[in-house]
């Protein structure tokens, strides 16, 4: 392992600033809620949920463990039948979850699925974001730093890069819809507005968010992406109890995944270094 120079240690606090920021202003909200409490509420919620949250967590949990220890392989054929089943299967997930709760006589804001208003929620997420993403991105360096074996990106990165580059644009758009809309509506309902507020009152906002947190990087099945997972799932859980509402949560969701596509992309085209 090599250590940084003397020369290079300016450039390297220049660039710890927005991370150290990002994380300090992350860790005072939390330290905030903790004395003040958040605003997810719990009340809604009873033993058929948690039955029922059981069920989805082994199959996200399961899923992403046989993608952790599966062998490393090029990407398949990019097809678009195998992307729209994908796209269906996370839109069967969300109708599933929201149905199950509705039939139970659960409301929407049960998932903090508030109806004041999406633009507040998105200016909210934009900054949040923003704070979130240097140490995000730095759990990823740490990541590719310490352990470079473990360096493979996530299979449908792969394909969307490789979609990118052979100009199949049928593939990219459906992947794009993928990434930023179904996929956070699906993952921050299933994960935040379900499993983190069946946990919390079990036990407790801090274990309540390690554990979504770690279902959640699990659940993509890429152990070079858990550790940036992990940390933007926290940031996604204090956001959620510092505004009450899942729409800020999904908004950040979306965006770091549009942010991340176009990233590949723009280095797919040769724009941005790998």
């Amino acid at each position: 392992m090599n250590f940084p120079s003397l020369d290079s240690i300016p450039l390297l606090l220049l660039l710890a600033a927005p991370v150290v920021a990002g994380g300090a202003y992350y860790v005072s909200v939390a330290m905030d809620l903790r004395n003040r409490g958040g605003r997810v509420q719990v009340k809604f919620f009873g033993v058929p949920d948690l039955l029922f949250a059981s069920v989805l967590a082994a199959y996200f949990v399961w899923g992403g463990l046989n993608s952790f220890f599966k062998q490393s392989s090029a990407a398949s054929d990019i097809r678009i039948e195998q992307l729209m089943e994908n796209l269906v299967l996370m839109l069967s997930i969300l109708g599933a979850t929201l149905g199950f709760a509705r039939g139970r006589g659960l409301p929407y804001e049960a998932f903090g699925m508030r109806s004041d208003g999406l633009s507040p929620a998105f200016f909210r997420a934009a900054m949040l974001l923003g704070l979130a993403l240097p140490t995000v991105w730095a759990a990823n360096l740490g990541s590719h730093y310490l352990f470079p074996q473990n360096t493979q990106e996530q299979e449908l990165v792969t394909v969307f890069r490789r979609a990118s580059e052979e100009g199949n644009f049928s593939a990219v758009r459906l992947m794009c819809l993928s990434a930023v809309v179904v996929a956070p509506l699906m993952e921050e309902t299933v994960f935040r507005g379900y499993f983190y507020s069946l946990v919390k009152p079990q036990l407790g906002a801090g274990w309540a968010a390690v554990i979504t947190s770690s279902f959640f990087a699990v659940s993509h099945g890429n152990v070079a992406a858990f550790p940036g997972l992990f940390v933007l799932s926290i940031c996604l859980t204090v956001a959620l109890e510092r505004f009450g509402s899942l729409w800020v949560s999904v908004f950040m969701h979306s965006c770091f995944n549009a942010i991340s596509l176009v990233l590949i992309y723009l280095q797919s085209k040769g724009w941005l270094p790998q």
